[in-house]
């Protein structure tokens, strides 16, 4: 890639950045009164936050901290991973009773899993619960915080429009053998959930027919999306939504299968025995908020409150509105261990 157009790609990329912090924080002072007086005096005494998170997108994250820090004025301290190191670190730090995490974003069905194996704390429920427009708010683990759906990343130099998979099916055709970039299927995360999603919906024959079109796998889901911008290869799945929107510039396009985007649910959990579980609680309830929905919409993110889609700007609207309305399932708590074991016994 030529240095001015990485350049370019930089200046975008900081721009955007710049705007959605600016969004985020409008009006902060005023959204602060939202929330629970009482809540928000115990979570600033505990004095600081500490989130897991599943999630990718340095972006989103810097735009998530800033907007909870110029709301309530406690500094966030965050870490990225995988769920599946996720969940074993936290396993590790309840085990210890040394817990140095405070709160978690990450899929549904991996949290209630963790709240099973008793690694959640319990609340009396989210205040911002009654906004939900999606998922059941009856549980008392989680709060719902954004939907991101995952569609097919396509290489648009290699691969003309009129060429690309219109179907989930069309990946078994003989022309990708060997030539796709998949997120690795046999470990919690997106390939975790998509291979659960299409097992459902097309079958366990889907599965092994795709098995057989040699798929590589990766787990480092940003440098695989710049090995597919680069060229090594045409295509890569299950991609996220939201990410896209931090590549753009790129040779790269999003499509969206007919049968749908398979989906992860992104809920915000206290971790069992943090010293700082008032912050954690308000964490969840911030990501309830409206202000906070609008300003996840604008990352290509679906929200999971009331109300229609308003991002920052027209072309985010209808992107995100369009991928609500193209759901295809997602990852059910009660098969998640089925699955997982099926896909290593399917990718050998």
């Amino acid at each position: 890639m030529r240095r001015n157009q990485k350049r370019s790609i930089a200046a975008r990329f900081t721009a955007r950045l710049i705007a959605a912090l600016t969004f985020v924080g409008i009006r902060h002072t005023a959204v602060a009164r939202d929330f629970d007086p009482a809540l928000v005096a115990r979570a600033k005494a505990e004095g600081r936050l500490t989130l897991y998170s599943t999630f990718s997108g340095n972006q989103l994250h810097a735009a998530i901290k800033k907007g909870y820090e110029d709301l309530f004025g406690i500094p966030v301290d965050m870490l990225m991973a995988r769920s599946s190191e996720v969940y074993e670190r936290v396993r590790v730090e309840v085990a210890a009773g040394r817990s140095s995490g405070d709160v978690m974003l990450q899929g549904e069905a991996s949290t209630q899993r963790m709240a099973s194996d008793g690694l959640v704390q319990t609340t009396n429920g989210f205040t911002g619960a009654a906004r939900l427009a999606v998922g059941d708010p009856a549980y008392r683990i989680a709060a719902p915080a954004f939907i991101n759906g995952y569609g097919l990343m396509v290489n648009a130099n290699l691969v003309r429009s009129e060429d690309e998979p219109k179907s989930w099916l069309d990946l078994l055709d003989a022309k990708w053998t060997g030539k796709m970039l998949a997120d690795d299927m046999r470990a919690l995360g997106s390939g975790g959930m998509f291979f659960a999603v299409t097992v459902e919906k097309l079958g366990i024959d889907y599965q092994k027919k795709l098995a057989a079109q040699k798929l590589v796998f990766g787990r480092d889901i940003g440098a695989d999306q710049l090995r597919v911008a680069r060229g090594e290869f045409p295509l890569r799945f299950p991609q996220s939504l939201s990410n896209m929107r931090d590549l753009k510039g790129l040779p790269l396009r999003f499509a969206i299968p007919k049968e749908g985007l398979p989906y992860i649910r992104i809920d915000a959990a206290i971790i069992k025995g943090s010293t700082r579980p008032n912050a954690a609680h308000l964490f969840a309830e911030y990501m309830l908020a409206p202000q906070t929905q609008n300003m996840l919409a604008g990352f290509g993110l679906v929200p999971v409150i009331k109300g229609a889609v308003n991002a920052p700007d027209r072309e985010t609207s209808e992107l995100v509105s369009r991928a609500r309305d193209n759901l295809m399932g997602t990852f059910r708590p009660d098969i998640q261990e089925a699955m997982l074991a099926l896909a290593k016994e399917t990718y050998k």
